[in-house]
């Protein structure tokens, strides 16, 4: 956004050309916003020459230039009358139309026709003419929360508080009208008959409006011209000019209707009908949806509410009457009505902004008191506003929490005339040896900037400086972390990845719909998101298995075996949400084996030194896992995860039928939290050990661990016993192989073989108490 200096200072009870422009900048960007930069403008006003058409041609228009005492032709423009007077620059070669790059704009155009004034003859309005100034371009990602920043007026206040500057008030540059707060339809003045009617759609929060009569339009003040064309915005006539006058000056757009043009005699804004078409005043059709506001004459929308007017009621040369609309928008609307039309004008970018729902009116009397300064005749009708004001935004705040957060002291008499200036009402109360600001919070500030109290205290670092607040480092009290959780998971991920050649795998947390219809398996009361983001990812995961199958389909037929571990949430839906580690094995062609999948996780658990037994399934609850090929994994008749060969009619539909796998779950929560038991030093026996195999024929449905246990319980001289060997063949039918070791220790002295003997005789006897045929 660009400013002009010189204006802003018209707001000021100061001279613009005595202020340090870099220092200025310097405490601007400290304290309120960032500028960009500054463009110094020095026009050459020697070279500017005001002319009057004489005549017009088809390719040229005669002009004489009184200053200069003669006559001279240049090019034919569109705008051209005769009797109106032009700007003209003079060029090396000659005398050209001055354009508004000439006179400090940046826009590509000519200057307009302008108003006559005695002073150009003589060409003493030269003295006048600001040749000098300089514009301050504002980044306007810095300002988006301030709507009354998006004027003259705002910087002006601004500049004013941190320079201490008087800053003039608002009623010296009004002209004031009788408003009226009505709430149903409303003739607005006797000439014209127009009538407004109250708005019927909440996005449309206030709409205020007045008739101007018995005017005459007349051609662009030469001041208000070079003003605007400095930032950015094109000069046309006088009516338009001042309406784009107050909307940069007060951050307030106005609409202006030549009211001969509204052939129903009616106002009325309102929400557009789907389909309904408008032609904008840049000529550009358009067709309207029902979220776009409008201005209609009651049938017809004649303006796009808060972007651009429409054609149709255009004020022209000829208008002697017009109704001024001022109206505080929906922002949200008039963003999404601006950008669906690609028609972002300055308009619409204030009112994106959430505008000062009190400014409205006041914007109609800025503009009345502009037409005074322009010398334009006009009857002034009263004000008449749809809409109720918010309620004011009223903060109290204790000196001491303003102390705290800015961490420093400071001065209650400070604070109070930084919050003044800044024209907030405060009132200052001691209770209890505290001191209490009651702080009412000014319109333009309280629509999305000062809502809280620590925006007071912002308000007040900004202004008394950051640069005056003492340097501290900031405190914090620090904590031992518990971090065993996570060294934990990384050893566990560590030995699966490089122990045992699995790669790690990350899913997403929702199940794939499309995966999830090949397997022909659906989850059971898995948790469906309200708004998914497709239709193929509406259910959070209940497991990580399917999407380890889904890994494997996506590699199978590349590679001859794959291993896969996942480590992430899940969210059975009659649960809270959990952690669990998965594991897969596949083999496209050669079976996997169910003790080696049990030795891999027996290794995991013993570098956790978490002690496990097995239980078998013969039923699991998970599909995936063949019965009476998986198992529970138990720890302190706690399950805390399975185990198992993968169920081939479970994935038949996705991988070929000769190949195999096999899988694991386990509790990621309980991994996490686990902790070993603490090991305490014992001292070692002196004696030695002596170790005997024992081998055996058992049913086939004896474990392991129960062979282990019968003779741990009947032998109580055992230090330990593990298995060593397994054997099957198919002739023996319901029979296998087992051998055992037993490790035989006393603490008191060194045992004897007859002493042995008899403990292996023991061990004998319990094993044959299980039906085992000791060979």
């Amino acid at each position: 956004m660009k400013l002009s200096l010189s204006w802003v200072f018209d707001h000021i009870v100061a001279d613009s050309a005595k202020v340090d422009i870099n220092a200025l900048v310097a405490s601007f960007n400290k304290k309120v916003a960032e500028i960009e930069g500054v463009i110094p403008v020095n026009t050459a006003v020697e070279k500017l020459f005001l002319v009057n058409v004489d005549s017009i041609n088809d390719s040229t228009i005669m002009v004489s230039c009184h200053e200069l005492g003669t006559s001279f032709s240049l090019p034919v423009r569109t705008d051209g009358m005769v009797g109106a007077w032009y700007l003209v620059m003079m060029h090396p070669k000659g005398y050209g139309w001055a354009t508004l790059q000439d006179i400090g704009g940046e826009q590509e155009g000519l200057m307009p026709a302008l108003q006559y004034e005695e002073t150009f003859k003589t060409g003493a309005w030269k003295k006048q003419f600001a040749a000098h100034d300089h514009i301050i371009i504002v980044d306007n990602k810095s300002i988006t929360h301030r709507p009354d920043m998006w004027g003259h007026r705002g910087f002006a206040r601004e500049i004013a508080a941190f320079l201490g500057y008087e800053l003039k008030p608002m009623s010296a540059l009004l002209h004031a009208l009788p408003i009226h707060a009505v709430s149903d339809e409303q003739t607005i003045d006797t000439q014209t008959n127009i009538r407004i009617t109250a708005p019927n759609h909440p996005g449309i929060k206030r709409f205020a409006a007045a008739s101007f009569t018995q005017l005459h339009n007349q051609a662009s003040q030469l001041c208000m011209a070079v003003r605007l064309a400095r930032v950015g915005a094109k000069p046309i006539d006088a009516l338009v000019d001042a309406t784009n006058y107050v909307m940069f000056d007060l951050s307030q757009p106005l609409h202006a209707f030549d009211a001969a043009s509204i052939a129903t005699k009616k106002l009325q804004p309102s929400c557009a009908q789907r389909g309904q078409r408008l032609t904008l005043l840049d000529g550009q059709e358009v067709e309207l949806t029902n979220e776009d506001l409008v201005i209609t004459d009651g049938t017809a929308p004649i303006a796009l509410a808060g972007v651009m007017g429409g054609l149709t009621t255009a004020v022209k040369n000829t208008t002697t009457a017009i109704v001024l609309e001022a109206a505080l928008f929906d922002a949200t609307t008039i963003r999404k009505t601006a950008a669906r039309f690609k028609k972002r004008t300055e308009a619409s970018a204030r009112f994106e902004k959430s505008l000062d729902p009190a400014q409205n009116s006041i914007a109609i009397e800025r503009f009345a008191r502009i037409l005074d300064g322009m010398n334009i005749t006009y009857i002034a009708g009263d004000i008449y506003s749809f809409g109720t004001l918010p309620d004011a935004t009223v903060l109290e705040v204790s000196h001491a929490y303003i102390e705290q957060e800015l961490g420093t002291a400071i001065p209650v008499d400070r604070v109070v005339s930084i919050l003044r200036a800044l024209d907030c009402d405060v009132d200052v109360q001691s209770l209890e040896c505290e001191t209490i600001y009651t702080i009412k919070v000014p319109s333009w500030r309280a629509t999305k900037d000062i809502r809280i109290p620590r925006d007071i205290v912002e308000e007040i670092a900004r202004l008394y400086g950051y640069d005056v607040i003492p340097l501290q480092l900031p405190r914090k009290l620090t904590t031992v972390s518990d971090l065993h959780g996570l060294y934990q998971i990384r050893a566990i991920k560590h030995l699966l990845a490089f122990g045992q050649e699995m790669k790690e795998v990350y899913n997403y947390a929702l199940y794939d719909h499309t995966f999830l219809q090949q397997l022909r398996w659906q989850p059971q009361q898995a948790i469906a998101l309200q708004n998914p983001v497709s239709e193929h990812w509406q259910y959070m995961v209940t497991s990580l298995v399917p999407h380890l199958i889904k890994n494997v389909v996506q590699h199978h037929e590349t590679h001859n075996q794959l291993r896969f571990f996942e480590y992430a949430r899940i969210w059975p839906h009659t649960d809270q949400e959990r952690s669990e580690l998965a594991g897969i094995w596949y083999s496209k062609q050669s079976e996997i084996s169910f003790y080696e999948l049990k030795d891999s996780v027996l290794q995991l658990c013993a570098m956790l030194e978490l002690s496990v037994t097995f239980v078998r399934l013969d039923a699991p609850q998970d599909p995936w896992f063949t019965p009476y090929q998986s198992a529970s994994i138990m720890h302190n008749n706690q399950c805390i995860g399975t185990l198992g060969l993968i169920n081939k009619s479970f994935i038949h539909h996705v991988l070929p039928q000769q190949s195999s796998g096999a899988l694991f779950t386990l509790d990621g929560d309980f991994l996490r939290t686990y902790r070993a038991p603490q090991k305490r030093f014992t001292s070692l026996v002196k004696f030695p050990a002596v170790e005997r195999d024992i081998s055996m024929m058992v049913p086939c449905s004896a474990t392991v661990d129960g062979v282990i246990a019968a003779v741990q319980q009947r032998v109580p001289g055992i230090k330990r016993i593990y298995l060593v060997d397994t054997f099957y063949k198919p002739e023996w039918q319901d029979k296998k192989s087992l051998t055992i070791r037993c490790l035989f220790q006393d603490e008191h002295k060194t045992l004897t073989g007859q002493e042995v003997d008899a403990l292996c005789a023991q061990a004998v006897h319990a094993l044959n108490a299980l039906g085992a045929e000791v060979r």
